[in-house]
């Protein structure tokens, strides 16, 4: 009898202990949910209203001179530096809307990244999130946004292919497709954030298209 009783006990007792650690695990496990991403077409509905078209006049001839870009705060836009060089003036437009958007000023350019922040008269933009990461992974799926031969907002997916260089500069290898009209739009992971700024491509046998890592951003961001 004496051995029942024991055994009752220690049961008991150890029964008392598994309640407890289960309900701290339950607790811990409602605390912290796993993060769900969101699809690649719920990104592109939240980027969209944050993309641009660019278009620059030349101070030289007057020419102009177009591409994409995004907002990185709501009076700051990010593009290539190629698509502002040599411009005396210009306007952002939002996708598929009409309103031009006054280019006030050149606030800070990256010659060798070929990167650009402009600013605009009106803070009227929404900011994208800009990845935590220095850059993409191969293997990464992303979404590309920008302008594809005079269509606006446009989205392709594809997946960093690689890690090339060009002028000294390791870049994204990208199989999403990008325009010159797209150059400067966002290159996005499927969790929303910009991993890089399509650069455009580079023929040589074949197409290679190609995005600058969202580290060249943030640096030109840190020296404004």
């Amino acid at each position: 009898m004496k051995m029942n009783l024991l055994s009752r006990k220690f049961l008991s007792f150890g029964l008392a202990v598994l309640a407890v650690v289960s309900a701290n695990f339950t607790t811990v496990f409602a605390q912290t949910p796993t993060p769900v991403s969101p699809s690649f077409r719920e990104v592109a509905k939240r980027t969209l209203p944050s993309v641009v078209n660019l278009v620059m006049k030349t101070a030289r001839d007057g020419s102009t001179q177009t591409g994409s870009g995004f907002f990185i705060s709501s009076d700051t836009i990010v593009t290539n530096f190629h698509v502002v060089n040599g411009a005396s003036e210009g306007y952002a437009r939002l996708v598929g809307q009409s309103e031009q958007l006054r280019v006030i000023g050149t606030i800070a350019i990256d010659e060798a990244a070929d990167l650009a922040l402009v600013k605009i008269e009106e803070p009227i933009g929404k900011p994208l999130d800009l990845a935590g990461n220095d850059s993409g992974f191969v293997g990464e799926e992303v979404l590309a946004a920008g302008n594809l031969k005079g269509v606006e907002g446009t989205f392709s997916q594809g997946a960093v292919s690689g890690i090339g260089k060009h002028n000294g500069l390791d870049l994204l290898q990208i199989t999403t497709v990008i325009s010159p009209e797209g150059s400067g739009g966002p290159v996005l992971n499927n969790l929303g954030e910009v991993i890089g700024i399509a650069l455009g491509y580079l023929a040589d046998g074949q197409r290679f298209n190609f995005a600058i890592p969202v580290r060249f951003l943030r640096e030109l961001i840190a020296k404004k």
